[in-house]
């Protein structure tokens, strides 16, 4: 799976996203794909003279598909051209791994075109952009659209430095430095710096744009506009009333002035999604913060991971240069050296929370009690958790749909369930079993090892 950061890449340097929605001045951005050739794919004429084959393929680089189970693209320069072999097979590519192909005009084409754009192709969004009146009663209407062609920000973009709080997964996430080791090989082609910041470090920009999403929509009240539940509805909300930053640049000549407005929208799919990727530890990693993917050789990135370590960030004249090793400020930031992060071979994924919710779900039947977290708002009730009884077992919603007033998600793992109410509390609390039908995320159940197991008692009244 391609990471967050490749995506920016893919947009700032060739115009269109990877993953997810991206909307700028409210234009939503193309996107690109990897995908097998179809024969709607359209390639140009073959020459007729093979003086004219030659010099439109010898020595070009291409990127050619494999079929399954492979399923993926390889690059490599056409070698050479023979006119005379059978069925039109003229181009010769040798891959690095020692396979060695022949290929028709059209397929040729086709990786040409590939390798242009890093192997991606047109490819839809996955849900429509909404149209017609933003309210329900009428009155303004939606003014987002889609970009026409694409409009790269930075084709010429060859570094990119990111900045990352200090927590612990950060220094040790395999995954990021693995990654980084192979920026300048990968889709992007652009070489990663990745910058881990101390705990505490103080505020950075990061900090008023976090609080830009709660107080528009606050707002939003007050302004009378009309905001549908939903994750995806507040990202087109705040896409439509606030495309671009409040003041011009121009205003506020500061280092962190804002010129242009990205808003970003990932499905639960993406990011739950599986990553494949893993590579092996470097020793001691939290005590290196800055590290710098410079390996431009694609078989050397491809099997070692080689990349540049360092104490700290550092922007003397020659660090700027990616001379690390004659840093000016070694005294400061410690002495760079190089380590390695080659792939796992057959070693276990990690599981995260989100991957394991699936087999979670799986063991939880009707009739079961199960442990919820509580909304922050509503503890003083009961306490922390609250508990409710699965009416049915729980099911992968199909469709989104509207009960009593909430929004339940498409794709969300859903249950119908009865509220256990507290009726009394002391070391041995007592329930009532509400009869009310209630859906509920099954996030939100909190993960022990089974479920509530708790002694049934029926209340009898006393006649007078």
């Amino acid at each position: 799976m391609l990471t967050l950061a490749t995506n920016a890449e893919m947009y700032l340097k060739f115009g269109f996203t990877v993953h997810g929605e991206w909307i700028v001045n409210r234009e939503r951005i193309p996107r690109c794909q990897i995908r097998a050739p179809t024969d709607e794919d359209e390639a140009l004429e073959e020459p007729g003279s093979a003086e004219d084959r030659e010099e439109a393929t010898i020595g070009k680089r291409v990127l050619m598909y494999f079929p399954p189970p492979l399923n993926d693209h390889y690059a490599e320069i056409i070698e050479s051209y023979d006119g005379s072999k059978y069925g039109g097979n003229y181009y010769h590519v040798a891959f690095r791994d020692g396979d060695e192909e022949d290929y028709p005009w059209r397929e040729i084409q086709l990786g040409m075109q590939w390798q242009a754009a890093a192997g991606f192709t047109p490819a839809p969004h996955n849900e429509k952009l909404p149209a017609g009146p933003i309210s329900s009663a009428g009155g303004p209407e939606w003014g987002l659209k889609e970009m026409d062609e694409l409009t790269p920000r930075m084709p010429g973009l060859a570094g990119h430095y990111e900045s990352t709080d200090g927590c612990g997964y950060q220094f040790q996430g395999e995954p990021n430095y693995g990654l980084v080791a192979r920026g300048a090989t990968g889709a992007s082609a652009v070489r990663r710096h990745s910058i881990i910041d101390e705990k505490n470090h103080g505020k950075n920009v990061s900090d008023p744009l976090g609080g830009q999403f709660q107080a528009r929509l606050n707002e939003s009240v007050a302004s009378d506009h009309e905001v549908f539940p939903g994750i995806r509805n507040c990202f087109l909300y705040m896409a439509q009333y606030h495309p671009r930053p409040a003041a011009d640049d121009k205003k506020k000549p500061t280092t962190w002035s804002p010129d242009t407005k990205i808003y970003e929208y990932y499905s639960p799919k993406v990011l739950t999604k599986k990553k494949q990727q893993h590579f092996k530890a470097f020793d001691n990693s939290k005590h290196y913060h800055a590290r710098h993917g410079m390996c431009t050789n694609e078989p050397r990135a491809e099997s070692a991971g080689p990349f540049i370590v360092s104490e700290a960030f550092c922007a003397c004249a020659k660090c700027l240069e990616f001379k690390h090793s004659e840093c000016l400020a070694q005294r400061h930031v410690g002495v760079a050296r190089t380590v390695e992060v080659p792939r796992k071979k057959g070693g276990a994924s990690a599981v995260t929370q989100a991957l394991a919710l699936p087999a979670f779900v799986a063991g939880i039947e009707k009739g079961e009690t199960w442990a919820v977290t509580a909304a922050e708002d509503a503890r003083a009730a009961e306490g922390r958790y609250w508990l409710a009884r699965m009416v049915e077992a729980p099911y992968q919603n199909p469709q989104e749909f509207m009960y009593c007033g909430e929004r339940i998600d498409k794709d969300f793992y859903t249950a119908k369930i009865h509220w256990l109410r507290c009726v009394r509390r002391g070391a041995i609390r007592s329930y009532k079993e509400e009869r009310e039908v209630k859906y509920l995320s099954m996030n939100a159940v909190i993960r022990t090892d089974g479920p509530v197991v708790y002694q049934e008692r029926r209340i009898r009244l006393k006649q007078r």
